[in-house]
């Protein structure tokens, strides 16, 4: 796996500039250069999403380091995932942070959104030269669930995905093999669906055309390698087992046909900015303002990369790649990860297009890269306005999962959490809590309260022990009991007094 492939044999054998003269190789300022403008777009447009705080999972993952840092990169009982990097390394800085956890959080996946892009970008350069690249980062960032993994602290899991499957489709296509095999299995560890840059490390060579592809000896190592991590996986092999037929109520495994076919044309349309619910879906007028900066932006770089003269061969290694072999990687990106998800993922959730959306993105890059100017300038506006609409796509239940859930949720948990604070400013170490939960359907605070041991978090402690009331321990330091009513009001209760008292007015059931 160590051999480097030719660049004269690569793209039809026509040796490059950059192959003869060294200096021609890009820098890192070069390739920055190139990516920056589709950064900054992506910025823009997810700077509503960066005031979300903590909310679902983040609490689990942050327990889990907070009461075992080294445990937490072990597989947790029960759970059909096996992410040590993204769900427990990724939260070990968080976990001492206190209040500006989400903020960092919020940093360091604008970060690694960053990352994704400007690997997006300078692969896209390469395979079909500069504006390919630009209008390739300009698409992505104008995805409409980009912004909620960047809100969101889970969201890391995705990004980090994201990073080391492109990592690795550089390294392969650099003839790095080796690298590439190690991006590919720290992406795995990140999120089982990075397992889909698997069959295009294998096909790359045939893919872009090099005249040495030996796909067969990549399948062996490439193929294997991905085999060997099936079969060390707890979650995979309980799948297997059931022969991926899912539980009932259960979240992950096969349920039926029309729920596959369902969840596959969501999935479509929402990797090309179209909204799921249609034509009533509501304007975002919140995102007005950073929509009209983030357009003019794009444009802009858009009407200015083509008015400068750039050697073409500063980011390429040969000839550009033709429209069909793109697109035949583009597929093999974008169908096996929508398939994928929508026969074994029962809940549907926008932002697992964010993937897939890596192909369709490189397609789009090459594709308007062809057309005139004033066609590619169309192009984005169409693909920046759909993005927007889609922010206002808003369904009732815990069905689907988009970034209006995320911000619900977020304000939900926040309320709860002030609740406790104005009753209770301070918690004895070792405190038992019973805690009485209203429903609260998609907003989740009946397992972030539970499942999540919220308040570890809030309080820094992870001796509190959060129980529901029938599951009373005898004997803990201290002990409190406490309603969270339907309003989110937090009502402590004295049962030796027959009192209470409500963080806010007269508590509703």
């Amino acid at each position: 796996m160590g051999e480097r492939n030719s660049v004269a044999s690569s793209r039809g054998g026509v040796p490059s500039s950059e192959t003869a003269n060294p200096a021609a190789r890009p820098t890192l300022p070069s390739l920055l250069i190139d990516a920056i403008p589709a950064i900054l777009v992506a910025v823009l447009l997810a700077l509503p999403s960066l005031r979300l705080g903590y909310f679902w999972d983040d609490f689990t993952f942050l327990t889990r380091v907070q009461s075992d840092p080294i445990g937490a990169l072990g597989h947790f009982p029960g759970s059909l995932f096996y992410r040590p990097i993204s769900q427990g390394l990724y939260f070990w800085p968080l976990v001492f942070l206190g209040e500006s956890g989400p903020v960092v959080a919020n940093l360091l996946n604008v970060s690694l959104l960053a990352a994704a892009i400007c690997l997006l970008v300078t692969l896209s350069t390469r395979l079909g030269g500069t504006n390919a690249g630009l209008i390739a980062g300009l698409a992505y960032a104008c995805l409409a669930p980009i912004s909620g993994l960047v809100g969101w602290a889970s969201g890391a899991q995705d990004l980090l995905a994201i990073v080391f499957t492109l990592a690795a489709l550089h390294l392969r296509d650099s003839g790095r093999n080796l690298a590439a095999a190690a991006a590919a299995v720290i992406g795995l560890l990140c999120k089982e669906t990075a397992v889909l840059v698997i069959p295009v490390l294998i096909l790359w060579d045939a893919i872009v055309g090099n005249r040495s592809a030996r796909v067969g000896f990549y399948g062996l190592c490439y193929g294997g390698l991905a085999l060997a991590w099936a079969a060390s996986h707890p979650g995979i092999r309980e799948l297997v087992s059931k022969a991926f037929v899912g539980e009932p109520y259960a979240h992950v495994g096969f349920k039926n046909v029309a729920l596959f076919e369902h969840q596959t044309t969501r999935y479509l349309l929402t990797l090309v900015n179209v909204p799921i619910t249609g034509a009533e879906t509501p304007w975002p007028m919140e995102r007005t303002g950073y929509g009209v900066a983030a357009l003019a932006l794009a444009l802009g770089s858009l009407w200015l990369r083509s008015s400068v003269t750039r050697p073409p061969t500063t980011l390429m290694k040969g000839p550009p790649l033709s429209l069909h072999r793109v697109a035949l990687l583009a597929d093999l990106i974008v169908i096996p990860g929508i398939l994928l998800q929508a026969l074994l993922l029962n809940r549907w959730a926008a932002y697992f297009v964010c993937l897939p959306a890596v192909g369709t993105s490189l397609l789009i890059g090459v594709l308007f890269a062809r057309v005139p100017l004033a066609l590619a300038s169309l192009g984005v506006i169409i693909c920046m306005g759909l993005g927007i609409w889609c922010h206002g796509i808003g369904v009732s239940g815990g069905g689907i999962l988009t970034e209006r859930s995320f911000a619900e949720a977020s304000r939900a948990i926040r309320d709860v959490e002030r609740g406790f604070r104005k009753l209770r400013p301070t918690l004895p170490r070792g405190s038992q809590v019973l805690a009485s939960v209203a429903a609260s359907g998609p907003l989740g605070i009946h397992q972030t309260i539970h499942d999540g041991q919220a308040l570890r978090i809030w309080y820094g402690d992870p001796t509190i022990r959060t129980l529901r009331p029938e599951r009373r321990l005898a004997g803990p330091p201290a002990e409190f009991l406490f309603r969270i009513t339907s309003s989110r009001e937090v009502v402590e209760i004295d049962p030796d007094r027959g009192t209470y008292r409500s963080s806010g007015g007269n508590p509703s059931p």
